[in-house]
């Protein structure tokens, strides 16, 4: 799975070792000796079919969101345009809004520490101590 994935685009920014981590992540070793995901693929396959519906209902809520919203968004991702962003600015212009340089889709699989920087310093701002 690990050599399958390191050749995959999706998974290229990812250093090494957060690449192993999140393949241990989620997998399980199998009593035969094989290896299988850690939930069943009609799972994943489920967040895709329902993804659309989720986000129609997410947009029309999105202006009365009320806590504090912090939004990360990896600069080179190919699934959550730069459009979104800027409608998320629109809807709700109290939202941070972080737009990571040289990152994907993967963002904190990507950028571990700077995706922890950024939240720590987002709930200190938010929620002082």
């Amino acid at each position: 799975m690990y050599a399958n994935y390191r050749q995959k685009g999706v998974f290229q920014r990812i250093d090494d070792a957060g690449l192993w981590a999140y393949v241990h992540a989620i997998t399980r070793d199998r009593p035969d000796g094989q290896v299988e995901l850690v939930y069943p693929p009609e799972w994943e396959a489920r967040i895709y079919v329902t993804g659309i519906l989720s986000d129609q209902s997410l947009w029309q809520a999105l202006a009365g969101l009320i806590p504090p919203l912090f939004v990360m968004r990896g600069e080179q991702t190919d699934t959550f345009r730069e459009s979104a962003l800027h409608l998320i600015q629109k809807k709700l212009p109290t939202a941070a809004v972080v737009n990571l340089p040289q990152a994907g889709h993967l963002v904190p699989l990507e950028k571990p520490g700077e995706v922890c920087r950024l939240i720590g310093q987002f709930l200190s701002d938010h929620h002082p101590h």
